[in-house]
């Protein structure tokens, strides 16, 4: 595997949402993949924390990890200020709950860890889309589609690091 010429996103950008109208309603549906128990907030700190842990142990994973936190902590950003062009406020909490610690999977073994970052990845796919059907802006929805593709080239990345580990490890 070569860990050089690793993609950690999508191809293009991310669209504007300078022009967004005002709709708390669609503020309140971005909660979830923002910051509740399977959003943004979530895999920010779930990468980080794998980053550190497997850094001792593979450098190059370690550092992959930390690529796909970084558009994570992007996504995150993104959504926080949709949200506030919506009317909302980005608190990091999902509905009916704050953001806890103890949603992060503090697994140490590196197969079940990649394994884990694919389900929560299908997981978080599988949220962007039942957002995408809820919200009524259709900038919010061009988006969450530009979002669906970083985590659907999140899945592949970690599906050939499951490959290379499975293989050499």
């Amino acid at each position: 595997m070569d860990f050089e010429k690793i993609k950690y996103s999508a191809n293009g950008g991310y669209p504007s949402l300078e022009d967004c109208k005002k709709d708390v309603g669609d503020a309140r549906m971005l909660m979830s993949v923002y910051s509740g128990r399977d959003g943004e907030t979530t895999a920010v700190l779930q990468y980080v924390y794998q980053s550190y842990v497997v850094g001792d142990f593979d450098e190059k994973i370690a550092h992959a990890f930390e690529k796909i936190g970084i558009v994570e902590m992007h996504h995150h950003e993104l959504l926080g200020n949709a949200i506030v062009r919506l009317g909302g406020d980005p608190q990091i909490a999902g509905i009916g709950t704050y953001w806890r610690g103890d949603w992060l999977n503090y697994c140490k073994n590196l197969k079940s860890m990649i394994t884990h970052n694919i389900r929560a990845e299908e997981l978080a796919i599988l949220n962007y889309r039942k957002v995408r059907q809820a919200v009524g802006s259709e900038r919010i929805k061009v988006l969450i589609d530009r979002i669906i593709e970083d985590e659907e080239v999140h899945i592949e990345v970690f599906s050939e690091i499951l490959k290379y580990v499975s293989f050499y490890f």
